[in-house]
């Protein structure tokens, strides 16, 4: 590698991802469910877990200690690399669902345009700083794998929760499904359910490593005081 690791690393990431996304055979498959005006949260959760699986697979693939300095990824290399990294992630995962959201605005013949998750910069800046605390990057590279899954998905997560506000304040009755896994944990177990706007708790959204959790969005034109919106 150059002098400059970051560029070097970012770019040998990259094209790993993209290799990784060409090869799996389902994100082709939920891009043109997604064209069709077919495609449901259901498979924003798949695109999801695709894109974090692609990008969690580059990172095993090209980051070791052995391609760092000192065997450490300083914080100059983690802020460039899990920048730019993640927030393409993010960009992938948002325009997904919005498209998926839109699907279901046209559905319910409602004006809205969809509206797209804001970039958790806070999360993103939690990975820059646990991987630049440990003097080893092999002791922190599990950062780089189920966590970036995550990361991905809670993109679909904040999509559904920023519509499903919005368009509850604008007066729409609005509910939010969330399907618990097969053999979840109690803590989702308990999650698991249909909510009715305003009375959604905060927890509906949230998501912890290996969660594969899912939410759903059920939108009506109907305003509590029966009036409709167009």
């Amino acid at each position: 590698m150059s002098e400059d690791v970051a560029v070097d690393l970012i770019a040998a990431v990259n094209q790993a991802f993209q290799s990784n996304c060409i090869k799996d055979r389902s994100i082709e498959r939920l891009g043109k469910k997604l064209d069709a005006g077919t495609a449901t949260y259901a498979d924003a959760y798949k695109f999801g877990m695709a894109i974090g699986n692609a990008r969690a697979k580059a990172f095993k693939n090209k980051v070791s200690s052995a391609v760092l300095p000192n065997g450490r990824m300083y914080y100059n290399i983690a802020s460039r690399l899990m920048e730019t990294t993640l927030t393409r992630d993010y960009e992938l995962v948002r325009q997904y669902s919005m498209g998926v959201q839109q699907i279901l605005n046209n559905k319910n013949k409602l004006a809205f345009k969809a509206l797209g998750a804001d970039k958790n910069n806070d999360r993103i800046k939690g990975f820059i700083d646990r991987l630049s605390q440990e003097e080893l990057y092999d002791d922190v590279a599990w950062i780089l794998d189920e966590p970036v899954k995550v990361h991905a998905l809670s993109v679909v997560d904040d999509t559904i929760k920023k519509n499903a506000e919005f368009q509850s304040k604008v007066g729409l009755k609005v509910e939010v499904i969330r399907t618990s896994e097969a053999k979840c944990c109690e803590w989702c177990a308990a999650l698991d359910g249909t909510y009715t706007y305003p009375g959604v708790p905060g927890d509906v959204f949230a998501r912890h490593d290996n969660c594969r959790c899912t939410i759903d969005y059920n939108g009506s034109r109907l305003s509590s005081n029966g009036h409709s919106y167009r």
